[in-house]
């Protein structure tokens, strides 16, 4: 099953979205290229060259549009007993789904970009605004998030939404911690703290579930509760919820919405499988992705960026 992380877009000139997706052709390929990173953390598209992100638009009918967009990375192989490095493109898929009311943009986090959406985001954001600028558009890329001031809720919610399992509770502790704050050497997380002081390296207490069963989390509710409260209170401590299909949640940060969805499922939009010949346990894409927004209709963006809309000429 993939899993994909969910964005909401909005355009400059709202009235242009229909249009400007529709001419993404299927067959084609887009100009995807990213500036290369200064030292100072900005871009500059005179340094050096863009980095340039093979890809592929699979299908683009009834406003819904699936890609796959490729990594640029290396693997190493060994032949005859020497080392070999050599190109190698994982790729993920991209789901833009540009009907009235919906704005969405679904990206699948696997290996290819290192179970990170957000890598992908900022491709997407950037190589866009790149190819829209000749036409004085600008997107916008936000994901879809909730806040939550219980752990035990943001959890619950994780468990119940995608019907998943925890697997893992980490705490890590910081090698910047409080050096002020005195240290109760009969306490076992103290004593994990201050070893991480003195080897600067980061401590980790780690409880796991034994084989594929979920840790029983309701024997230890008050326990991880209090153990949020000092994260949260002291700074000094990270805690994450780690399940098996959702990723890792951090406490103190928000829960993104994420689902999952049958491979196969993709693949019948693609190859335009007729609604007679699908498996009937099948939901359609475009069904699935109106299912998404009804599930995460209470989930927000986060503070959008404000798009000044340019001067010139219009589509």
């Amino acid at each position: 099953m993939a899993v994909f992380t969910f964005y909401k877009f909005t355009l400059n000139e709202p009235s242009l979205k229909k249009e400007t997706f529709s001419d993404f052709k299927t067959g084609s390929k887009l100009d995807l290229k990213v500036a290369q990173q200064l030292n100072d953390g900005g871009y500059d598209d005179h340094f050096g060259m863009p980095k340039v992100y093979n890809n592929d638009i699979i299908a683009n009918h009834d406003n819904i549009l699936v890609m796959t967009i490729e990594n640029n990375k290396k693997k190493e192989t060994t032949i005859e007993k020497k080392t070999l490095t050599h190109e190698h493109h994982p790729f993920c898929h991209v789901i833009i789904d540009y009907r009235d009311g919906q704005n969405l943009i679904a990206i699948e986090r696997n290996m290819a970009f290192d179970n990170k959406p957000e890598k992908v985001r900022e491709i997407l954001y950037k190589a866009l605004n790149r190819l829209f600028f000749r036409d004085n558009l600008q997107i916008d890329l936000q994901p879809l998030t909730k806040s939550y001031n219980d752990i035990w809720d943001a959890i619950n919610t994780i468990r119940r939404r995608y019907h998943d399992r925890v697997k893992k509770i980490c705490m890590d502790f910081s090698s910047n911690r409080n050096k002020e704050r005195k240290v109760d050497s009969n306490a076992l997380a103290a004593i994990i703290a201050e070893i991480s002081e003195k080897t600067n390296a980061k401590g980790m207490v780690a409880f796991q579930s034994q084989g594929n069963e979920e840790m029983d989390l309701n024997a230890i509710q008050q326990d991880l509760l209090n153990i949020a409260e000092i994260c949260l209170n002291e700074g000094e401590f990270d805690l994450s919820v780690h399940f098996y299909s959702y990723g890792v949640f951090r406490y103190g940060t928000d829960v993104t919405a994420q689902y999952g969805i049958d491979q196969e499922v993709i693949d019948d939009f693609v190859l335009l499988v007729d609604a007679f010949d699908m498996d009937k346990e099948r939901i359609p894409l475009p069904r699935w992705l109106n299912n998404v927004k009804d599930i995460f209709h209470d989930f927000d963006t986060t503070a959008p960026t404000i798009i000044e809309p340019k001067r010139g000429h219009r589509r």
